[in-house]
């Protein structure tokens, strides 16, 4: 490498430290503001949160992006008791009742078999309390939700909200089995409750966002789809058939993406 390089190199990391000295102070300010600027902050969200933030920010961003957090600072405590009080008694309205439908057993077993095989390899989730709330949240939205149900790979969409949720209880970046069992139980269950409502927000808007204007390959077989198939055809793509030209086009498109994403290294973090 060249002495030239190696400067201009520096240069590159003081500008990419101010830029995200900035972005971090600018976010600070709009999470500090009586009345949240929801704009601002999904325009600064763009570019990802930046690793120096605190857990606790990033956890409130989530909250706030998907609209479960009142915008209005004064409300969040309200907001967030009553929606745990809610979360209780549709627990008990549900999972705790007597008697189950056939239906509702079936969809139980579903996600009995599905919950241990959900990131396996991390011990987390293959913690009893981990399991055990990741199956009240799962079978809850499922029932109240007949029109798109449950279907294999929502218990994977639980997964980072999940990590998001305990980093600031746990206040360690990688969380062991044993950090989990150290928690307490109304943490636990104000997790849950969060957990809960923000995948419902993130389904919603799912739901509501098919293919419409966006001219991909599939558009047209995902119009055709409910939810439940739309979900169980982006985990098996029908590619076996393929041709080196669609690949081709594939990847070219990719590149169009990636390029077009260059100036936002962070969005998909």
């Amino acid at each position: 490498m060249k002495l030239g390089e190696q400067k201009n190199e520096g240069v590159e990391d003081n500008v990419e430290k101010k830029n995200i000295s900035q972005r971090m102070k600018k976010l600070c300010a709009i999470l500090n503001s009586p009345i949240i600027d929801i704009n601002e902050l999904r325009n600064i969200l763009w570019g990802g949160i930046p690793d120096e933030m605190t857990f606790s920010v990033r956890e409130k961003c989530w909250k706030l992006a998907l609209g479960y957090l009142p915008l209005n600072r004064e409300e969040t405590e309200k907001v967030l008791k009553k929606k745990r009080d809610e979360y209780e008694n549709l627990k008990k309205q549900y999972y705790k009742k007597n008697k189950m439908s056939e239906d509702e057993l079936k969809i139980l077993r579903q996600i009995k078999v599905d919950i241990p095989r959900t990131k396996s390899c991390y011990n987390i989730f293959c913690n009893r309390k981990i399991q055990e709330l990741s199956e009240h949240v799962l079978f809850i939205y499922s029932v109240r939700h007949p029109a798109c149900g449950y279907v294999q790979g929502i218990n994977d969409m639980i997964t980072p909200f999940l990590i998001v949720f305990l980093r600031p209880i746990i206040l360690k970046k990688e969380i062991t089995s044993e950090d989990i069992d150290n928690i307490t139980d109304d943490k636990l269950k104000n997790v849950e409750s969060d957990l809960y409502f923000c995948l419902s927000k993130l389904l919603e808007q799912i739901q509501d966002n098919y293919t419409f204007g966006q001219p991909v390959h599939w558009s047209k077989y995902l119009k055709e789809m409910d939810f439940q198939q739309m979900l169980l055809f982006m985990q098996r793509f029908p590619t076996q058939n393929w041709k080196i030209q669609d690949i081709e086009s594939l990847l070219s498109e990719a590149f169009v993406l990636k390029n077009a994403f260059q100036s936002s290294p962070k969005h998909f973090s």
